[in-house]
């Protein structure tokens, strides 16, 4: 492997998640994998993993290395690998799509593309779908009239492999976008490519089941084993974000904290501590506590016991959040993150902790731009 395109890939990544927040999210929760036969010599993505030639990652600059990064994770949150009908062309629709992000990235402060990306203002504001209708007309009539195609796949510039994509993959991938939409404020998000913002606002509509979408955010957490929260920075935590360290962790903790103000309750309690069942799995231990305007409840348990029969889930009054968060400062916990099963209505903590949070909130509750840290997840209805 070589070192020092590893590590120029890790500082960009890290300087991308300062300038570019939501994109540098979605480029951390990417596997990377150095390959000196990817196609084109350059970079690609399936549906996990980022694939890269070495070479080409140090001869690029930083700026054009960004802008790479945004280029693949754009297809990844915009379903290009996946959004392909039987009967395209493989290549022209590789083609299309790249005229898609290459044009949004555009718009990007601070980044840059590589010599030679595919780039006609004409395709400007239109889907990949559109753009490959007429990328296929006009190869059809250049060659109705005896010449090549233009779109030449294999000339000089930026190309990139596009690779293959399970449905558990595209699921996860959708999950990711979500996620890193929903744990920026608007201000963070800053301005994103319009046609990205109709894909968010679709996956947010209804179509990601909030079952998988928790279930996959937890396990993702504690997938990162070569990440070492204890030791790494934990800044960034509360949003998702992870910055590399050497070792994993031990005895790991998941704080499940239930909102009793009166709100939660019957099968919206009962369905999020089912789902919440099989996190525990994950954990080490489990620190399960009510909370309405004070902590009622503080049970550490393991996989083994009974959840919904063990809490009685005390409560009934006024909402704030804060005690959660002070108990586990008082009780000296570090975990790897916390739930938070809410309405959303109630007092937040001033600061933000140094650990992920995920906001379980009712169908019924506060919008989940009012949650002002975290990532935020909407329990759907049935």
């Amino acid at each position: 492997m070589n070192q020092l395109a590893k590590e120029k890939l890790q500082a960009i990544k890290s300087k991308l998640i300062l300038e570019q927040p939501f994109f540098g999210n979605l480029a951390l929760s990417r596997v990377y994998e150095e390959d000196v036969n990817v196609p084109f010599g350059s970079m690609g993505v399936t549906g996990k993993k980022l694939i890269y030639h070495p070479d080409f990652v140090l001869e690029l600059r930083d700026d054009q290395l960004r802008g790479v990064l945004i280029h693949e994770i754009l297809h990844l949150a915009l379903d290009h690998l996946t959004r392909a009908k039987k009967t395209y062309i493989p290549m022209l629709w590789n083609i299309a799509c790249d005229y898609a992000v290459n044009l949004m990235i555009q718009d990007i402060q601070g980044v840059s593309l590589p010599p030679g990306a595919l780039l006609e203002y004409c395709y400007s504001g239109l889907s990949a779908e559109e753009i490959y209708e007429k990328l296929l007309e006009e190869q059809e009539q250049n060659e109705s009239e005896g010449g090549g195609s233009k779109n030449d796949p294999y000339g000089d510039g930026f190309r990139d492999f596009h690779g293959e994509v399970t449905s558990e993959e595209e699921q996860e991938t959708k999950r990711d976008v979500v996620s890193a939409y929903e744990c920026l404020s608007p201000q963070e998000r800053g301005t994103l490519p319009a046609m990205l913002e109709r894909k968010i606002k679709e996956l947010k509509g209804g179509k990601v089941d909030w079952r998988k979408f928790l279930r996959a955010t937890v396990t993702d957490i504690f997938q990162r084993t070569d990440f070492n929260s204890s030791r790494g920075n934990r800044n960034y935590l509360h949003r998702g974000f992870w910055f590399p360290s050497l070792t994993g962790e031990t005895n790991r903790v998941i704080v499940v904290a239930v909102d009793t103000s009166g709100s939660i309750q019957g099968k919206i309690l009962e369905d999020f501590l089912n789902e919440t069942e099989s996190l525990r799995k994950l954990a080490d231990k489990t620190i399960v506590m009510s909370c309405d305007a004070q902590v009622h409840e503080v049970e550490e348990l393991n996989e083994y016991v009974d959840l919904m029969k063990h809490i009685h889930f005390k409560g009934g009054g006024g909402t704030s959040f804060v005690p959660v968060f002070d108990e586990v400062i008082k009780r000296g916990l570090n975990p790897e993150c916390l739930i938070y099963l809410t309405d959303g209505y109630g007092e937040y903590p001033s600061m933000t902790p140094n650990y992920p949070v995920v906001w379980a909130v009712s169908k019924d509750g506060i919008s989940l731009d009012g949650v002002p840290f975290g990532i935020k997840i909407r329990l759907g209805k049935e």
